[in-house]
């Protein structure tokens, strides 16, 4: 596929390992999606928590918000795309 993608796992320092309740907001030109991590649904079953986004044709992503349960506000400008990128919970 010509489509272009980027994975975030979140691992939380501050609020809690899962990063349940981080809330990631992606921009890349005209496009902005927003995610969260939940602590998955069903019965006895488990979800990926790594945050995907799918970019389409566009070959880059503006920046990236992430709002983590902490209160903590952190801002990736212009992060690399088709990689698996680990943000890490700032200890601050």
């Amino acid at each position: 596929s010509t489509n272009h993608w980027v994975t975030f796992p979140l691992p939380g320092t501050r609020s809690n390992r899962s990063a349940i309740g981080a809330e990631v907001l992606l921009e890349s030109g005209d496009l902005s999606q927003r995610r969260v991590v939940d602590g998955g649904s069903g019965f006895a079953s488990q979800n990926d928590r790594r945050l995907h986004f799918g970019l389409g044709t566009r070959e880059w992503v503006d920046r990236v918000v992430i709002e983590w349960p902490s209160g903590e506000r952190q801002i990736l400008a212009r992060p690399p795309i088709h990689p698996i990128v680990t943000v890490t919970e700032p200890e601050r």
